[in-house]
Order: structure tokens, then sequence, then C-alpha cells
């Protein structure tokens, strides 16, 4: 099957083709699988979450014949909140870039379009390896960004709660995580998870035992399915992207801290609502 590499800063992820349902989002430098072609969309599996979608044409190019994968060895990542590489050229927070070479503090990047440009190395990250504590750092940074809710997102310029998790999680350098919250609770390794939608065995941690960086995941009554996630900031306080937060805000940015009783937005409701949480790192 052939591969393609997304060429533009942020591309949706459609339910359907030709539909208004957004499912995920893929950055710039992302490699698809395409599986089927459908006029003006494509059928893709995601490289890193092998999350199913549809992309429409104009989101990608297809690799050359024996053209290795986008950024898979000499790379750096974005970690500001968007970077301006050049008068017409964003990137988003998240993006992994190829880089070519570096004089001082500049980098050259080269772009899945081929262009190479010159850019400052501050903001940029070579290799991040995730640890709790480092993971925790960015979560507590993201919690200052106001970023709308937006069902499917996964940038600051609209995000859901479980994108939250992966940006967070990508950040620190782990791109094979899945996207969907109850994909990340059922989680085994990488981008696997139980098909039953359910944790292995053992792993769920109580809520009382939770800590700094640790996944914790919520059902909405009556139902017992994970229907949100957040990550703890520390043993009381979570982060989070909240639909009410958004409404709270007019719009204007979902990323909410909240603790599990008597908080000020949302009252008792997580405390009566928590699954427990996944450690990861």
């Amino acid at each position: 099957m052939q591969k393609g590499v997304i060429t533009t800063r942020l591309v949706n992820l459609y339910e359907a083709p030709c539909s208004s349902h957004l499912a995920h989002q893929l950055l710039l430098g992302e490699t698809v699988t395409l599986t089927e072609d459908l006029g003006d969309y494509v059928a893709v599996v995601t490289e890193h979450e092998h999350y199913y979608g549809y992309l429409e044409k104009t989101a990608y190019r297809l690799y050359r014949a024996d053209e290795p994968l986008y950024a898979a060895h000499d790379s750096v990542l974005v970690t500001d909140r968007m970077r301006q590489l050049s008068s017409d050229r964003r990137v988003l927070a998240g993006t992994k870039l190829e880089y070519t070479d570096v004089e001082g503090s500049y980098v050259a990047v080269r772009l899945p379009s081929h262009e190479t440009i010159w850019t400052d190395i501050k903001g940029l990250v070579c290799n991040p390896r995730p640890s709790p504590s480092q993971i925790t750092k960015t979560a507590s940074t993201l919690s200052t960004w106001p970023i709308p809710y937006l069902w499917g997102g996964v940038s600051p310029e609209g995000i859901d709660c479980s994108g939250l998790m992966k940006l967070i999680i990508r950040l620190n350098g782990m791109d094979a995580f899945p996207r969907d919250a109850w994909q990340q609770y059922a989680r085994i390794d990488r981008f696997l998870y139980a098909a039953d939608r359910t944790p292995p065995a053992g792993s769920v941690i109580p809520r009382q035992e939770l800590c700094a960086g640790d996944l914790v995941f919520f059902r909405q009554p009556p139902r017992d399915t994970v229907t949100h996630v957040g990550m703890m900031l520390d043993s009381q306080s979570f982060v989070h992207a909240s639909r009410r937060m958004h409404e709270a805000t007019g719009g204007k940015n979902c990323i909410a801290v909240s603790t599990f009783s008597r908080d000020a937005l949302f009252g008792d409701y997580y405390a009566e609502c928590c699954l427990g949480g996944r450690r990861f790192f």
C-alpha cells in the first residue's frame, strides 16, 4: 500500500468521506497509509496510532519509491505553542521536523515539501525522553495555554480531552499512543489496546493512590464506560479539556485544573464519576 506525508500544519481526519464529523487531526509531517481512493478523499490509517479515517487529497503528498519516512531519524520536536518558520510557514506544538544542519543557535529544518528553512533552535527539542517529572511539567505548562474545545482536536488551535493527553505525551517524545480516551484506558502497549475496552487486569490505580503524571479516567452516569480523561498534576488535582470550561469562558478556553471534590466549577462530580487511573511512565 502507498504511504503519504501530511504537508500542511494541521489537517482534519473525518469519520466518513464528505463528512463534517471530525474524528482526529494530523500535524505536518505525520505519515499515513492509503487504503482506498474515494475521489476527493482517501481512506487512511495513521502510522503512529493505527487510527482509521478519511483525508482530503490536498492534505498530503505520496512518498517516492524508497524514500524514508519523514522525520524518522534526525528530527526536532516543536514545543512552542506555535512556531513561525517563515512569513508564510507556521507549525504547531507537537510537530516533528527533520533537520539537516546546525550552525550556532540555528537549525536547518527540511519540510515534507522538501523546502529547507533555517530557524532558531530555541523551542525545539531533540529526542525527548519521557519521565513522570517532565510529563507533569509539560502538563502544567499546557494548563496555562488558553485553547478552545474541539471534538477530535489535538493542537493549540482546538482540542478535546484525549487530544490533550496525546499532545502532552507527544511533547515528551511518544508518538505511538492511542487517540481516544477509551483506547488510552484499555492500552496494553504503544498503540495496542483491548478490543473489549477494558484495561489489563491489575493495571487500574484507585483514585486515592494516584500521583503526578498518571492518567485519570471518568464515566458519565448512568454509563460505566470511559467518557473523559485527565492527567494528574499532584495527588489531588488534574488538568483536562472540558466542554463546560469552554462554555464558562465564552468559548475561549477549555483547559481546566480541577479537583475531585468541592471544585469551583464541577463540585463533587469527578469524585463520583472517577474510574481510577493508569500509570504509563
